[in-house]
């Protein structure tokens, strides 16, 4: 199902990588990782141990945790605000029971979450990897009220993932493991992937 429209694409700015066996079309002027060996071995540690009925990919960008995600779940709901991301997610995810909705985090929680789980049922597992500006205060409520007993935050903004960390933990949330991912060696950026669990 889509839930989006209004978009600028142009054929020209396509570009298609294979990441692990599946093939991912991006808009080469919207933002994609570089440094696919690294994405390659984060894909396999986000995906470890996951598995059942729904998963949530918030601020999914053109669905590269989605397609990983729907070989173990069988419905994924996407959440981009970038609606030319979302456009290409939606052919990434071609043949996959999916949802997509090409709105904010915020508006989705405001708008389509109470919906999206009666129709398909409750969370299962959440992939959050939000811009440098960490989660939407929406977000990370809804997520801390939520009782989704995995998630998996991916950021690329150290002091914004801490940040939203002490909210889930508050709520009951524990810190199982803690990676940092070296997308850009000899620089002083890095990111961060987090695993939480609900007990």
């Amino acid at each position: 199902m889509k839930r989006f429209s209004g978009t600028v694409l142009k054929e020209e700015n396509k570009c298609t990588i294979t990441l692990k066996d599946k093939q991912i079309t991006f808009d080469v002027q919207g933002f994609f990782q570089s440094n696919m060996e690294v994405l390659e071995k984060t894909i396999d540690t986000v995906m470890h141990n996951l598995s059942g009925e729904n998963a949530l990919d918030m601020y999914s960008g053109c669905g590269t945790f989605s397609v990983f995600l729907a070989d173990r779940y069988k419905n994924v709901t996407l959440v981009e605000h970038n609606r030319d991301a979302i456009v290409f997610a939606e052919q990434n995810m071609a043949g996959r029971k999916h949802e997509s909705f090409g709105v904010s985090g915020e508006k989705w929680v405001l708008n389509h979450a109470e919906t999206c789980i009666k129709q398909n049922g409750p969370y299962e597992a959440v992939v959050i990897d939000p811009p440098r500006s960490g989660m939407e205060k929406a977000v990370c409520q809804w997520l801390c009220s939520s009782n989704i007993p995995l998630i998996r935050s991916i950021s690329c903004d150290i002091a914004t993932h801490a940040r939203d960390a002490k909210f889930l933990m508050r709520s009951g949330y524990k810190l199982k493991k803690l990676y940092l991912l070296d997308f850009y060696p000899q620089t002083c950026h890095i990111e961060s992937l987090a695993f939480f669990e609900k007990e």
